[in-house]
């Protein structure tokens, strides 16, 4: 979030960042704002500025502070609106609506611009999937998917084989026709602008046109399809990567494959990216390419990832936001960073073979090692420490929290796994 020198406060401009990221679902009721400490190091700001703007948002019911935990972003039901504000914005709108009298501008044109602008503002430059369901052959694949997807994040999306996420991704690109739901790309319905799409990069891995083509063939198909792909700069990526533009596609390595479909879509300059399964089969070598690539697209250029995958540690060290798919239906969507501040994975060893209480009412069995629990804690409160203290451990030992850990715990069967020990 960088602050311009337009001669607003800091303060100020910080307030209006969180509540822009409040506005477009970044920030939603519930997650955790950084720390004060946390922000003033990461914006480069005086604590004392990041105070002040905390306190501002608290005092507009935009966030709320729970003593010893943190600050929270609040209901959108519960902001106070403020009078003055509002009436400072009249007097703005009107100097601007004047302004745009003065030079010719029509009510119309003006109307426009306003509509355009507050979608972008409500619906954020992201993709918005609603309601999204999918049967075939009269039987139920997809019921409801409902998410939005984020500009600059990495959103993997995770199931066990068969539960619909292919079904999902081809969907979404229109592969497949949707029986209900529709999809919101930056405001725009595909319903009323399919064109929108043109924002939205897949590549189907089982069903494509690729096999007797060479790569200069896919590519030209490809420049066509997309405004902005740049194909000098796709020649130079492939040349780095030893890759040249007369190979025949299905004469690739599958890593080779893999690599060309990622440099396909980086070249193509769209914001938002699906890959299926990029790292099933490939060696390490080519999957650290793949993930360099990725990082590098985000940081530098904002460009968000949605993938599959079942290898659930490459998605741990990578993932911003994880979805879960079970039973037709998306069960869960974490951001990863705010369920690492409230929950908790613990090794746990009781002097007898009983399961305190405190553990089974709120905790999740991960793993049984002996007389070794590791046990997962969604809420971990002072309240449950206390508990577990009270039933004197022999060991008590707090362990890094991974999206296997919590794809056993959401996609597990719970009494199962306590009926077991």
């Amino acid at each position: 979030m960088p602050f311009a020198t337009n001669g607003a406060p800091y303060y100020e401009q910080l307030v209006m960042q969180i509540k822009q990221q409040i506005v477009q679902e970044v920030l939603r009721p519930g997650d955790q704002l950084p720390s004060i400490r946390a922000m003033a190091s990461e914006m480069h700001l005086n604590p004392n500025t990041v105070s002040k703007a905390y306190q501002i948002l608290e005092h507009q019911r935009a966030v709320y502070t729970v003593k010893g935990r943190g600050t929270f972003v609040s209901e959108s039901s519960q902001i106070a609106i403020d009078s003055n504000a509002v009436d400072d914005l009249q007097t703005r709108l009107q100097s601007l609506l004047t302004e745009a009298q003065f030079l010719g501008i029509s009510a119309q044109q003006v109307q426009a611009w306003v509509t355009t602008a507050y979608q972008k503002g409500s619906h954020g430059m992201s993709i918005q999937v609603k309601a999204l369901s999918k049967r075939i052959d009269n039987r139920e694949i997809l019921r409801g998917i409902t998410f939005t997807w984020q500009p600059g994040r990495i959103v993997g999306l995770v199931g066990r084989n068969g539960v619909g996420k292919t079904t999902l991704f081809r969907t979404m690109a229109d592969h497949y026709l949707a029986d209900e739901g529709e999809l919101v790309i930056e405001g725009q319905s595909t319903l009323q602008q399919p064109y929108c799409r043109q924002k939205l990069f897949y590549i189907d891995t089982q069903r494509h046109f690729f096999g007797g083509q060479r790569l200069r063939q896919i590519i030209t198909t490809y420049a066509l399809a997309y405004d902005d792909f740049d194909q000098s700069q796709l020649t130079a990526l492939l040349a780095a990567e030893h890759l040249s533009t007369k190979s025949y596609y299905q004469r690739l390595s599958k890593g080779q494959q893999m690599l060309f479909q990622i440099l396909l879509a980086l070249a193509s300059h769209v914001p938002y990216i699906i890959l299926d399964e990029p790292f099933d089969g490939l060696d390490i070598i080519v999957r650290e390419r793949i993930v360099a690539y990725m990082v590098e697209e985000v940081a530098e250029h904002g460009v968000s990832f949605l993938i599959s995958s079942h290898n659930l540690d490459e998605l741990d060290g990578l993932c911003d936001q994880v979805l879960f798919l079970q039973h037709h239906e998306l069960v869960a969507d974490y951001d990863l960073e705010s369920l690492r501040a409230t929950a908790r994975k613990f090794q746990l060893v009781f002097a007898d073979k009983h399961i305190p209480a405190v553990v089974k009412e709120h905790g999740q069995l991960i793993k049984v090692y002996g007389r070794v629990l590791e046990v997962y804690f969604a809420d971990y409160t002072p309240t449950i420490e206390t508990a577990l203290q009270q039933n004197q451990p022999l060991m008590m030992a707090v362990q890094p929290l991974t999206i296997t850990d919590v794809f056993r715990v959401k996609l597990g069967d719970r009494q199962a796994v306590w009926g077991g020990v």
